[in-house]
């Protein structure tokens, strides 16, 4: 399979994950559930690692006899980037979980509202 077909089937999976990850943050803020949004942008994250990926593979295949040094950096960038942006998650995850352990958000179950 050329690089064409490939980059064509990469981008058709980037944008249903894209699809789907907006549905589920989306069911995660209405419900409210930090689960849900977390995985929603973990998702995300990865569709865009996706297309980072598909860029960098273009340009590091684009390099010539003139231009060789530094195409094949930009898979590493792209590593780095999607390695960051995880990393990014990962602390606002941990700061809102503990946000809500100190102030106590209410939880919804079964239409009876608790507090947690």
């Amino acid at each position: 399979m050329d690089y064409k077909a490939r980059a064509g089937i990469i981008m058709c999976d980037s944008a249903h994950c894209t699809c789907f990850s907006l549905i589920e943050y989306g069911v995660g803020w209405l419900s409210n559930s930090l689960v849900l949004v977390v995985d929603s942008g973990h998702m995300f994250i990865d569709c865009l690692a996706m297309v980072l990926s598909l860029a960098a593979t273009a340009l590091a295949q684009s390099s010539t006899l003139n231009r060789t040094v530094g195409t094949h950096k930009a898979e590493i960038i792209a590593a780095t980037a999607n390695g960051f942006s995880l990393l990014v998650l990962a602390v606002w995850v941990t700061w809102e979980a503990v946000q809500r352990f100190q102030i106590g958000h209410p939880v919804v179950i079964s239409g009876a509202e608790r507090c947690c």
